[in-house]
């Protein structure tokens, strides 16, 4: 496996500060210890028409700890769309997983991440990534399951016109933690990104979003948005959210909020006045909650794909 190129077209010490990550334990665990993976090469000016499926079964003894490392390169002008599964049907595992990324010069990634997770598993995952000029960079997380699940998003726009949208979906039961760390660093001029966090929590499950987005001092019309918001479906549930942004430019548009909420009680009452019974009620809202963040997905056979997901293992429609 040859080293990662994490590379940046401007050698300013003050934009590789914002590229290191400070806690490399997970990697250097993964890097030390990885048993499985692949490596993927899309060459330029290409892009490939059928869709391709990584997907891991873990159906190993108990407290398996499995190392899973994957490499993406993704030439010039050339086009991929990749759905990662991950699957725990042992139930006290741990996977540690890694993704490194690199998209060329107008480059486009269409990217969906799923964890089905038993309800002992523990997961972790990093991924990082790095968009050249022009290149684009659209994914969903999809996390659903699991007693600890921890996902870690790591981007840089290195290249102008660069464009990236990151979102992600959490459903949380029983005493489940899920814990997502978004890092985005605008390294040079004219880059965009987008990014949507939902979480929809149950019985006494928990979690976490940490959001950051570094506009560099030479980044100027840089354009960032970061929206977290969460819905409590009980009393017990809770949730952490912590969006953040540092800004070193003075020519952006950048913008950043987290809502917390239960179930609107008066709607509930309105469709069971209907004859819709509660319990039904509070699945159509939150159907409804859900709903925005999958239709941002603007590609129909990867939609239809999440949708069938989320159907067969969270009994949810959009």
């Amino acid at each position: 496996i040859v080293p990662f190129d994490n590379s940046l077209p401007d050698s300013d010490a003050y934009v590789k500060g914002f590229t290191e990550i400070k806690d490399e334990s997970f990697e250097a665990l993964n890097q030390g210890l990885f048993q499985s993976g692949c490596i993927i090469q899309v060459k330029a000016n290409t892009a490939l028409v059928e869709t391709l499926h990584l997907l891991s079964i873990e159906t190993g003894p108990q407290k398996l700890l499995v190392n899973a490392r994957n490499i993406l390169e993704i030439g010039d002008n050339a086009e991929l769309k990749l759905i990662e599964t991950h699957v725990g049907r042992s139930d006290k595992h741990w996977m540690n997983s890694t993704n490194h990324i690199r998209l060329g010069r107008h480059a486009k990634l269409h990217l969906i991440q799923e964890k089905l997770l038993g309800p002992e598993s523990l997961h972790t995952q990093r991924t990082q990534a790095v968009l050249d000029q022009g290149a684009e960079l659209t994914s969903l997380h999809l996390g659903l399951g699991g007693q600890i699940h921890r996902n870690e998003m790591y981007l840089t726009l290195a290249g102008e016109g660069a464009r990236a949208r990151l979102d992600s979906l959490i459903l949380g039961r029983d005493k489940a933690h899920l814990d997502s760390q978004t890092t985005v660093v605008h390294a040079v001029p004219n880059t965009t990104s987008d990014q949507l966090f939902k979480a929809l929590l149950d019985d006494q499950s928990s979690a976490v979003f940490d959001g950051k987005i570094f506009i560099a001092k030479n980044a100027q019309q840089s354009l960032a948005q970061q929206l977290s918001k969460s819905l409590l479906l009980s009393d017990k549930a809770e949730v952490n959210t912590k969006p953040q942004l540092r800004i070193d430019a003075d020519d952006v548009r950048c913008s950043h909020g987290a809502t917390v909420g239960q179930l609107d009680s008066q709607e509930i009452f309105y469709l069971q006045s209907r004859g819709i019974a509660k319990d039904e009620a509070e699945r159509l809202l939150a159907n409804a909650f859900i709903r925005d963040i999958v239709s941002r997905i603007k590609d129909n056979e990867l939609t239809a794909h999440v949708a069938h997901t989320l159907k067969q293992h969270a009994n949810l429609e959009i």
